[in-house]
């Protein structure tokens, strides 16, 4: 992940504003490398796991949904973490690895 952009200025009320543009196309270009040739999937017939999707390390920062999953791993809420981490890929389908499933049997997916 590369910024591409900065920009800084402050708001009439006084708030500093940091915009990023940020260039993702490497994390783009691996779930879809996942998606082309494994469909999702790794492992033989008897252990197969479905691969959730790629996060790159910075979103993990600054997406709410990231820092409240996070949040609830570290309590130990996993139904919260896995919820939000859902949520996450609802709302960016380009990280997303194309199966239907991504809550199995109670289990979740790998994230890349």
């Amino acid at each position: 992940m590369k910024v591409t952009k900065q920009s800084l200025h402050t708001e009439k009320n006084g708030t500093v504003v940091l915009r990023n543009k940020i260039d993702c196309s490497d994390e783009v270009n691996k779930v879809r490398e996942y998606n082309e040739t494994t469909n999702g999937y790794f492992g033989d017939k008897n252990g197969r796991c479905m691969f959730m999707g790629c996060i790159p390390p910075a979103f993990w920062n600054f997406d709410p949904w990231l820092i409240t999953a996070r949040r609830a791993q570290k309590e130990g809420d996993m139904r919260t973490y896995l919820r939000n981490l859902k949520k996450f890929f609802d709302l960016h389908q380009a990280f997303k690895v194309n199966h239907k499933r991504i809550y199995w049997r109670g289990t979740g997916a790998f994230l890349l």
